[in-house]
């Protein structure tokens, strides 16, 4: 009887456990060393200024940290991220209306893909310390994209996929 109530309370238990646990939403640390693990996901959006879309992503970026969505921003000119691990899939800059420069340290690490859209104002875009990436593409709205737009990729040693760049309709592939 005692080991049938043991094991209903640890069943229950676990399942507690593995719904009301972790989620994306929630702040990961370890103590020894400290180190900021971060969210999932993480989501830069609307009405947000600067100083706290970077404090935002000063907070929230860690080691786990999978995805960044810079999206639809209409305050935000100015955002500087530096990769802390390999796990980054995808980094996606899309419709910031004041979006004028992005600086992104990869910090000597891997990512996947970079998707860049719809941005008219963007006029620096500088990549340096990403060792290797699948995918950079790089759609502006605006044309012509050479003449007022300067994209810096620095230390980039293998592109597994391909590099685009182009406005909506023109698209230039680099393999």
């Amino acid at each position: 009887m005692k080991s049938l109530k043991l094991i209903k309370n640890f069943g229950l238990s676990a399942l507690l456990l593995f719904f009301y646990g972790c989620t994306e939403e929630n702040y990961y640390t370890c103590e020894n060393p400290p180190q900021n693990l971060g969210i999932v996901n993480i989501y830069i959006e609307g009405n947000i200024s600067t100083a706290d879309a970077q404090a935002k992503i000063d907070a929230e970026l860690g080691t786990l940290t999978e995805n960044i969505y810079i999206e639809n921003t209409t305050q935000l000119t100015t955002l500087s991220i530096k990769l802390l691990s390999n796990n980054i899939r995808n980094i996606r800059v899309n419709e910031n209306s004041a979006l004028e420069t992005l600086n992104i340290d990869g910090n000597g690490h891997n990512m996947h893909t970079m998707y860049v859209y719809d941005i008219g104002k963007l006029t620096y875009l500088n990549l340096k310390g990403i060792k290797r990436m699948d995918t950079f593409d790089a759609r502006l709205r605006s044309y012509p994209i050479i003449s007022n737009k300067v994209i810096n990729i620095y230390d980039l040693e293998k592109l597994d996929g391909f590099l685009r760049f182009g406005t909506n309709g023109d698209n230039n592939i680099f393999r």
